[in-house]
């Protein structure tokens, strides 16, 4: 997020200085170990830590969306 969208594309003019973070989460089974912490457990967990590693100011211009496509676990068995 720091280093491509903020980095790079929400300084394009076109912008206004906004973007969204989209994230599709399909239950982290195969989710590479963070740089620190744990695993999220939903994706409700991932936005929320995607969110709390913005600033105040990146945060007012950058949109963290986490969409959950897991699937339900009574339809994995």
């Amino acid at each position: 997020m720091h280093e491509q969208l903020i980095g790079r594309y929400i300084r394009d003019p076109g912008t206004g200085g906004c973007g969204i973070y989209l994230v599709f989460w399909f239950g982290g089974e195969n989710m590479p170990l963070p740089q620190t912490g744990k695993k999220p457990r939903s994706a409700t967990e991932l936005e929320q830590r995607l969110r709390s590693i913005l600033t105040k100011e990146e945060a007012a211009h950058v949109a963290v969306i986490v969409i959950d496509c897991a699937l339900p676990v009574s339809a994995k068995g």
